[in-house]
């Protein structure tokens, strides 16, 4: 048994040995976390109109029991308020199929997109 000791790319290498040959491979073991991925996902809109700046706190929980180098957080600010949506557009408008209800709970996000 194999029990890796942190996250990333590890080299393995195997070999064999007697009197007459010997042998030997290696091979590259990716080792991930076993935890699950949690996203979190907060829109802030900032208004610069009246003032210079505009200031707010940002809390992120991370639980005790993560695995040690799992640890990722990314910002990213889009001073564009529709450049998103218009850059996913073919992904956020949806063809009807379905029966006639699911067309309807479908029709309301279709119509906010346009």
């Amino acid at each position: 048994m194999i029990k890796a000791k942190k996250l990333g790319e590890i080299a393995i290498k195997f070999e064999a040995v007697n009197t007459l040959k010997s042998d030997s491979v290696e091979h590259i073991l990716r080792v991930v976390p076993e935890s699950h991925l949690h996203e979190l996902n907060e829109a802030r809109y900032i208004d610069l109109s009246e003032t210079n700046y505009q200031k707010f706190d940002i809390s992120i929980n991370i639980p005790r029991n993560v695995d040690e180098g799992s640890v990722s957080v990314k910002f990213i600010l889009d001073p564009d308020i529709f450049g998103t949506v218009v850059e996913n557009l073919e992904s956020l408008i949806s063809l009807p199929c379905g029966c006639g209800e699911q067309n309807m709970i479908q029709l309301v996000p279709n119509i906010v997109v346009l």
